[in-house]
């Protein structure tokens, strides 16, 4: 269970609520599409940045990466984020642990963090959902001494498994090309030119009333009012100074409800598509 910290607090993290910000750190489960055939031999660790089209089962939950690589302005689903050593337990066992053993040690190894900074995410960054998968050397590898570990990450689709894409994610946070992984939500429209409070989760580059800006807050009602929203999420939005102030509340699953303070435009002007930047960015 999720600690719940006390009102007014900055979720500066994600958290899977739905399809809303979070980083998914996947071990054994796939999404719909994803189809089951015998993935092959694994390869030499690729370098980050390496783009693979893994749209089976069995390879997106394999112990170790296997797949041919691809150009990453070609259909693809996971990109290589990180590589690093394993060290200290179970690093020292001559046989390789079981996938299961393995699986726990993906969090520490590649996390939230190391995701975030891979798409070159600011504090003020909201971002879809991310998942990350580590892939291990092969029994023969790792008896043969290799603990090298590769993390991946990709955009979580339907059901969980990663959905393609056509461009490399890594940096893409700073540049115009970001909507795709920037998290934005869809509101009903108030005739003041405010938002409505509720709404559903969406990629920017899907028809948006408004922006996540990474600042998630403890709230006591599903309903705040724009006064509410205006003072608890200006604190956060001064990057960008040329938008409305607006949030989300969501209910979590222990019943308590969560402010995803977002900007946006006049909602009189209707939804829009595309990505707020920072003024830092440019």
């Amino acid at each position: 269970m999720r600690r719940v910290l006390g009102a007014s607090t900055v979720r500066t993290f994600g958290r899977a609520v739905g399809a809303v910000t979070a980083v998914v750190v996947v071990a054994a489960t796939a999404g719909c599409g994803v189809l089951d055939r015998q993935p092959p031999a694994a390869s030499t660790p690729a370098p980050v940045g390496t783009c693979f089209d893994l749209r089976y089962l069995a390879e997106v939950t394999a112990v170790s990466l296997g797949a041919p690589a691809v150009d990453c302005d070609d259909e693809h689903t996971l990109q290589v984020s990180a590589t690093t050593e394993l060290t200290g337990s179970p690093a020292d066992q001559r046989e390789r642990p079981t996938q299961q053993v393995l699986q726990r040690l993906t969090s520490r190894l590649c996390g939230y963090e190391q995701a975030r900074a891979f798409v070159g995410a600011a504090e003020r960054d909201g971002v879809v959902p991310l998942a990350t998968w580590a892939y291990w050397p092969t029994a023969a590898e790792w008896a043969d001494g290799d603990r090298a570990v590769t993390c991946a990450v990709g955009l979580v689709g339907t059901g969980g498994g990663p959905r393609t894409v056509t461009r490399s994610l890594e940096g893409v946070l700073p540049t115009r090309s970001s909507a795709d992984v920037r998290q934005c939500y869809r509101q009903q429209a108030r005739p003041d030119g405010t938002w409505e409070p509720f709404g559903t989760a969406v990629p920017c580059s899907a028809p948006h009333s408004s922006q996540d800006v990474n600042a998630w807050l403890d709230v006591t009602t599903g309903d705040p009012t724009q006064q509410d929203v205006e003072r608890m999420c200006s604190p956060f939005v001064g990057d960008y100074p040329t938008t409305f102030v607006t949030g989300v509340a969501v209910q979590q699953t222990n019943g308590t409800h969560s402010l995803h303070c977002a900007v946006g435009g006049d909602s009189r002007a209707g939804l829009t598509t595309g990505a707020f930047l920072p003024t830092s960015r440019g």
